[in-house]
């Protein structure tokens, strides 16, 4: 059975790139940290491919709660309009703190969603199993 033709797998597959994808650039940033000029990078949220998804919340009911903007996030590509803390007189805008919490955001997210993937396909196993 190919999980890929499901909504939510394809999904948390396209997040785990994406969070792969950012944690290689928030690395360059940081292997970058003294190269003078260098401009520090970011990849665009992930609401893009969120807004393109099959999956869709359904709502019901009018007590059911909607997506909101936590659960917005972007795609791939490099996001110009990113806020830049600082940058050094040689012209470096590496902030080594603010790319310590991205990682550490993206470490987490990363963690999320790699667990849901796996209880969702475990509980698809067991469904399959029991029939």
């Amino acid at each position: 059975m190919d999980v890929m033709g499901i909504g939510l797998f394809k999904l948390a597959s396209s997040r785990l790139s994406y969070l792969a994808t950012r944690h290689q650039t928030i690395a360059e940033n940081v292997s970058n940290a003294s190269t003078p000029g260098f401009v520090s990078r970011d990849l665009k949220p992930f609401e893009a491919a969120l807004k393109e998804a099959e999956v869709r919340l359904a709502r019901t009911q009018p007590g059911h709660m909607g997506l909101g903007s936590a659960a917005e996030d972007g795609r791939f590509g490099v996001d110009s309009d990113a806020p830049v803390w600082e940058v050094t007189p040689s012209g470096n805008s590496v902030v080594l703190e603010q790319e310590m919490l991205k990682a550490s955001e993206t470490v987490a997210s990363y963690s999320l969603v790699s667990n849901l993937y796996k209880s969702s396909h475990s509980m698809l196993k067991l469904a399959i199993s029991s029939q």
